[in-house]
């Protein structure tokens, strides 16, 4: 059974990190350097650049349940807007079917901001349509990274998270030294369906064949379920 890893309570998988108390702003500082990774303007400097692109990757990815190969391959290009004011991505997912994925505010806010830090147009009109969503380190360059490299920066960073909460919680540290970039992914259905999104919608945003795969990431939270059964049978309702 899939299980979210981290469990962030503000929207921004990012914001968890940075706000959220002693072992997380650990785990901020330890893989953006000193002092945690929020983005202020003018980042975008050779040094800065790698811990740009990781907030995003994180908002990103936890907002939308991209597959890792989906969002090495996005560009600008398949960004589109609807009649409705609605963001949406058009992907080519598994087996190369065609679909389209939501970009709620999360994932939007942090495309606008990710691409104002790289210097590049935030208005749709002027956007390049070949331009990748997840940018090079390189300067002026307009190739995306690869899949391998997407899995080796979240290691990265999920291995400097294991070591800066190890001590205090060491179950936890141990599972993150055994990182995929498919958590993000799971994180997003767990969540939103968590949230009171209906199967069926999670579904057909993850773009899963059946229901009952989506339905894996239903998770049941045990306190809250023992708190609503023992007010249930209390040894105070008697007949």
């Amino acid at each position: 059974m899939h299980r979210s890893v981290l469990q962030p309570q503000s929207s921004s998988f990012v914001a968890r990190l940075c706000v959220a108390g002693p072992v997380h702003a650990r785990l901020a500082r330890g893989s953006a350097g000193n002092g945690c990774s929020c983005i202020t303007p003018g980042l975008w400097k050779a040094k800065n650049r790698g811990k740009v692109r990781l907030r995003f990757l994180l908002d990103f990815g936890y907002a939308t349940g991209l597959r890792a190969s989906e969002l090495v391959g996005a560009t600008l290009g398949h960004v589109q807007t609807d009649a409705r004011g609605d963001h949406w991505l058009r992907v080519t997912g598994k087996g190369r079917k065609l679909a389209r994925v939501a970009l709620p505010p999360l994932a939007w806010d942090a495309l606008a901001h990710y691409l104002a830090e790289r210097e590049l147009p935030i208005a749709p009109m002027r956007w390049r349509p070949e331009t990748p969503v997840i940018g090079s380190l390189e300067a002026d360059s307009g190739s995306t990274i690869s899949s391998v490299r997407l899995s080796g920066v979240l290691r990265r960073f999920f291995l400097v998270a294991a070591k800066s909460i190890e001590a205090d919680h060491p179950p936890l540290a141990e599972k993150l030294r055994r990182p995929s970039p498919h958590w993000m992914r799971h994180t997003h259905a767990t969540h939103a369906l968590g949230r009171g999104a209906e199967l069926t919608t999670v579904r057909d945003n993850l773009r899963h064949a059946s229901v009952s795969t989506t339905s894996i990431y239903l998770h049941s939270d045990d306190v809250k379920r023992a708190r609503q059964i023992g007010d249930d049978f209390t040894t105070d309702r008697r007949r």
